[in-house]
């Protein structure tokens, strides 16, 4: 059996000759040779190195490596594969194979910070390889809820060049990230785009078929791309919309929306006409309505989902009381909303610094003022010129007949 003196010497013959099968083969022999995978490591950089080496066999070799240590392979994409434009495709498989490594172990931290470290946005690669390296980092930022990996793998994403497979795996996240971070409006405004692009009738191609009943795991709903049809989403969609505080006057569209919506259900309708009405709702029994939607709709654990219910329907109340209320007396708009006093000044506070209200609060006389806008006064004062208008009109209507 020849050494390895004489191995490398012929290595070195073969690949000036451009003799692709015995440069192979003596490749691989010197390769055997290592009786360790620091060994092997180092030897592969060698020969990965020299001189106009045949780079289809490094390849080759790389990626039909199987049965190692996540140290392996953490030292050959560090060491061999760092740092070469045309091993790009293959640190991408080695990457992913040192994540799934890391997941079979249960630590998603680490698979993530594989991913994570691997400069990809280079032109070495397809788009669509890239976009889908980058989905798969954000999909584990996700699972973990890491906020700052999120948006740094976001801003990699060009989003124009997500393809038409991927986008919906794309939005999916974005969902996950918007729910993560208590903004259901957001959510809802995604799902929405989502039901009218891939799952209403116009786009019968990409629908799943399947109306059966399903739980979404409402945790991470990028895990339920295989159930998802019309009419759960719009099942979700109404469930978000009591989570959800208004922005912009947003809301009241999105409601409607999903009242509107065939593939809705009569108890969803019910309750999301309470949550447009201009009446004070009863949080006990939307509190109620929603643990009953997380018990029979849903797959969810450690949510504080209640509690944003519950701020959300007194957002709404407080709402309703500055619109029919100049001023009231602080015990009896807490009694009305079934809030301890601090825990009403607390909102209001957080209401008025968000300069979604305007109001003033009197501790001395515990009374609450409330501001309107003018433009709020002017479209009052038009509503009640209408109102007079229209009922002149019909008792004129009334005179004739």
């Amino acid at each position: 059996m020849p050494t390895l003196e004489t191995l490398l010497e012929q290595e070195r013959k073969f690949r000036l000759e451009k003799d692709t099968i015995r440069l192979k083969d003596t490749i691989n022999a010197i390769l055997s040779k290592c009786t360790n995978e620091n060994e092997f490591i180092t030897m592969l950089k060698l020969l990965s190195k020299r001189k106009n080496q045949d780079q289809a066999i490094i390849k080759e070799i790389i990626v039909t490596l199987d049965d190692n240590t996540i140290d392996f392979y953490d030292k050959l994409l560090s060491e061999v594969i760092e740092g070469k434009l045309w091993l790009e495709n293959e640190r991408i498989k080695i990457s992913y194979h040192l994540a799934d490594m890391h997941i079979k172990n249960n630590n998603i931290t680490e698979a993530l910070n594989a991913l994570f470290k691997v400069p990809i946005e280079t032109f070495a690669i397809p788009i669509d390889t890239m976009i889908e390296f980058q989905l798969e980092q954000l999909r584990l930022a996700v699972l973990l809820k890491d906020t700052n990996k999120q948006n740094i793998i976001e801003k990699r994403i060009t989003k124009k060049l997500i393809n038409d497979e991927l986008i919906l795996k794309y939005k999916l996240l974005k969902i996950d990230i918007s729910m993560q971070n208590n903004q259901f409006l957001e959510a809802v405004e995604e799902l929405m785009e989502l039901h009218e692009k891939y799952y209403n009738k116009k786009n019968t191609d990409l629908k799943n078929n399947s109306q059966e009943e399903n739980k979404i795991d409402i945790n991470f709903i990028h895990k339920n791309i295989n159930i998802l049809n019309s009419k759960l989403l719009i099942n979700l969609i109404s469930f978000l919309l009591i989570l959800s505080k208004d922005k912009e006057n947003k809301k009241k569209d999105l409601i409607e929306y999903a009242i509107y919506n065939k593939n809705n259900t009569e108890s969803n309708r019910k309750y999301l006409r309470i949550l447009i009405s201009n009446e004070i709702i009863d949080k006990k029994e939307i509190i109620k309505i929603l643990k009953d939607k997380l018990e029979n709709n849903f797959c969810y654990e450690n949510i504080d989902l209640i509690d944003k219910g519950a701020e959300s329907i007194d957002e709404h109340n407080i709402f309703i009381v500055s619109k029919f209320f100049i001023s009231i007396e602080i015990k009896n708009f807490g009694y009305l909303l079934n809030l301890e006093e601090s825990e009403l000044l607390k909102k209001l506070c957080y209401l008025v610094n968000e300069k979604k209200l305007y109001c003033r609060i009197d501790q001395d006389k515990e009374i609450i003022k409330f501001k309107r806008k003018e433009k709020d006064w002017n479209i009052r004062v038009r509503n009640v010129l209408e109102k007079l208008v229209e009922v002149d009109g019909i008792i004129k209507k009334n005179k004739f007949n």
